[in-house]
């Protein structure tokens, strides 16, 4: 979000400012790649078959029924991605690279809490069927409003702040 206020704004967060946030990101991505291993871990070590079959359907599909197998995937691949650039510091400094692995990091985790969380305690039943998910019409209306809203509020509140900051 520096990035883009200092981009579109005359306000200045400087560097020190974004370097600091770039480290903060780093630690909760590392965070929540260790919870994400705890949570495998803990699952397959159980070996309860119900939880079992959640990740497996999760990670590598049942009997043909993979919809959410490559989200998972892109999901997993973008944070373990993210991770390895923050950690290389030349990376990290650079403005147009940390612009694109916070990009990273929000889809890859929205991809993880958002369909790796909720949707597969779901799939399979608790009597074993299968029923693959796909949003309707309104879920992905109701959602976009929620983003837009969500975009207006955090936009008038920048405004609002850049305005006493820019007036002293």
């Amino acid at each position: 979000m520096s990035l883009l206020i200092r981009r579109v704004t005359r306000f200045d967060p400087g560097s020190d400012t974004i370097r600091k946030v770039a480290t903060i990101a780093t630690y909760a991505l590392l965070v929540n790649i260790f919870l994400l291993f705890v949570e495998l871990f803990t699952t397959l070590y159980g070996g309860v078959p119900a939880d079992v079959e959640h990740l497996r359907y999760l990670f590598l599909g049942i009997d043909g029924h993979h919809a959410l197998v490559p989200w998972m995937w892109l999901s997993m691949a973008l944070m373990a991605a993210s991770a390895v650039a923050l950690l290389i510091g030349r990376l990290r400094r650079r403005e147009g690279v940390l612009a694109l692995i916070c990009g990273a990091i929000v889809v890859g985790v929205w991809i993880d809490k958002g369909l790796g969380l909720v949707i597969p305690g779901f799939i399979p039943s608790p009597l074993g069927e299968i029923t693959e998910y796909a949003p309707t019409l309104p879920e992905a209306l109701i959602t976009t409003g929620i983003w837009a809203v969500g975009a207006l509020v955090i936009t008038l509140l920048y405004r609002m702040a850049l305005a006493v900051k820019l007036e002293r």
